[in-house]
């Protein structure tokens, strides 16, 4: 009989996904042990101090995850986190910066006041889209694409029978155009049916290519939409930081019975028959037993593409799929960071900086008003695959959470973290370490672009600044594939029920007992709390989980059962 430690499930990665599924698991009484590669738990939900006092994010920085039904079911706020909503969560400046756009659940006199600034009719516009925020049918809608797993096969195609069809013709408002054709639409053809002026449409298409699908991406709009509902829905930050998301979630896993292991590199997932029997720690874990068994399950939180690449040996693959699974497109949200503290907010010129200065705001983006230089932007990105050379291709985000949470520097300072999206570092035209090469170039030209808009954005102003590129992102961080926190891109041949891979997208795998629950999974990253709950599905259908009365499933869900009997 073996001595080697055996457990329920073990994870292998302890990001946000897998701290969410060993807290989901280790709830249902499961005995669970999750396995870290680096020293400390938490994957992109990372914060840091270069400076004592002074901390800032190198890759998550705020919540999209309000809608979650994980803040219910794993009761996070008892495990510590405490999360900093946001009066105002966004505002942009046009280029003249005469003019801005407010986003702001909690604060529809912001709303209304930057909204007159475009008219009376784009004011009563905008305060209609955001009184959609406060309705059920809203939470409805961004739990039917976000938290409810893609259908199996063999389910309906009719568009009349998907969730978020359902959920979006009982979305007020909306539901008043939308029709079918949206089903094939990108995030900019819907604005340009919602949206009356050109910095709208921009500023939905920025939320969407931020938070995932690619604007001009064919058949996301519908994701894309959603996406720019989630950041209006949630507008908050967690306490001190987004590593305290992992810590409150870790806590809970913790609370439950789950081991946690960190130093401890998965070398292989073992495979027996076809079956994932356990996994095989890399000699420098500290752990004295190298091999672990799992007798129900073993989850990869890693890449799918260092799942099956690196860790399920090939001899247990078909050779097709290794194939299909080494030729995933990486082209994802990869970001060019530039975090710098400031004894000042950025003070923005005009009437944009008199309306900021009045209500400053959790981030900023300008200009907001030219689709002419988003398009630039993306076509440098994601066609030409090279990072921007001019402010012509530059429309510059700045997060700048310490705003409304005090602990993230002391008093008399400020955490701006300003970004541009580039391409991975494997497909830059001038190689993987181009934006490294280029990155003072890149900075003087965001500077530049700062001071254009700002009238104190000086050396004077900048006490220190920090750079981390997609490049940096992949060594700092092991599940970076490509150097981004999407994985994989957000297109309609990479999602829903083709993300990752056809085969993968209800998170089982060809190896029995082997499952998925990276951000490459459906519906993605952005440390939704929406893998977990999704793969909670499948695993109690598979595993016969009898999960409390704390759990409930998503109204939208259908099971393989449903299917195969017929009763659906």
């Amino acid at each position: 009989m073996s001595k080697n430690p055996r457990y329920d499930v073990i994870i292998v990665g302890g990001g946000p996904n897998g701290l969410g599924i060993a807290a989901y698991l280790s709830k249902c009484g499961l005995k669970v042990c999750l396995c870290e590669a680096r020293l400390e738990v938490g994957g992109g939900c990372e914060t840091i101090e270069p400076i004592p006092g002074f901390r800032i994010e190198p890759h998550a920085s705020y919540n999209y995850a309000g809608a979650s039904p994980a803040w219910e079911q794993l009761d996070l706020g008892r495990f510590g986190l405490r999360m900093v909503p946001a009066n105002v969560w966004g505002t942009a400046a046009t280029q003249d910066c005469k003019r801005v756009t407010c986003s702001s659940r909690w604060n529809p006199e912001a709303v209304r006041e930057a909204g007159r600034m475009w008219g009376e009719e784009v004011a009563q516009q905008t305060e209609a889209i955001y009184s959609v925020l406060e309705t059920q049918e809203c939470k409805d809608f961004l739990r039917s694409i976000f938290w409810t797993p893609p259908p199996p096969d063999g389910y309906s195609t009719d568009p009349d029978d998907l969730p978020w069809v359902k959920a979006i013709k009982n979305l007020p408002l909306i539901n008043l155009v939308y029709d079918h054709s949206w089903l094939d639409m990108s995030v900019l053809d819907i604005t340009n049916i919602i949206c009356s002026e050109e910095a709208q449409k921009v500023g939905l298409s920025i939320a969407a290519w931020d938070s995932g699908p690619e604007f001009t991406s064919k058949g996301m709009g519908i994701v894309g939409l959603a996406d720019t509902f989630l950041i209006m829905y949630a507008s908050a930050s967690p306490l001190g930081g987004f590593h305290s998301y992992a810590h409150a979630t870790m806590r809970c896993a913790l609370a439950h019975g789950c081991t946690i292991l960190t130093n401890s590199p998965v070398e292989e997932i073992i495979v027996e028959n076809g079956e994932a029997k356990g996994v095989r720690l890399a000699d420098t874990s500290p752990s004295a037993d190298k091999v672990i068994y799992a007798d129900k399950a073993v989850i990869s939180n890693a890449h799918v593409q260092k799942t099956f690449l690196e860790m399920v040996p090939s001899r247990h693959l078909d050779k097709g799929f290794y194939q299909r699974v080494k030729d995933i497109n990486l082209n994802g949200g990869s970001l060019f960071k530039l975090d710098m503290i400031v004894k000042e907010l950025p003070r923005f010129k005009d009437k944009a900086g008199e309306f900021m200065d009045k209500y400053p705001a959790c981030s900023n983006v300008f200009p907001v008003d030219n689709m002419e230089v988003l398009l630039n932007q993306r076509n440098a990105a994601n066609v030409e695959r090279r990072h921007a050379k001019s402010k012509d291709e530059m429309i510059l985000r700045c997060v700048r959470q310490s705003v409304y949470d005090p602990t993230r520097c002391p008093p008399g300072y400020h955490i701006l973290y300003n970004y541009i999206v580039v391409p991975p570092p494997e497909y830059h035209r001038d190689g993987p370490e181009a934006c490294n090469k280029a990155s003072e170039e890149i900075v003087d030209l965001m500077l530049s672009h700062f001071r254009d808009y700002c009238t104190n954005m000086g050396d004077d102003n900048i006490v220190a600044k920090y750079v981390c590129t997609p490049y940096d992102s992949s060594f700092r961080n092991v599940g970076f594939v490509g150097g981004n926190w999407q994985g994989i891109r957000a297109c309609e041949d990479q999602w829903g029920v083709n993300r990752p891979l056809p085969e993968l997208a209800r998170y089982r795998t060809p190896i029995d007992k082997l499952y998925l629950c990276n951000q490459t999974s459906h519906p993605g990253g952005l440390a939704l709390m929406a893998v977990p709950y999704c793969l909670m599905h499948i695993l109690i259908e598979d595993l016969d989980l009898k999960p409390g009365s704390w759990w409930y499933p998503s109204p939208y869900y259908i099971s393989d059962r449903e299917v195969k009997t017929g009763e659906i």
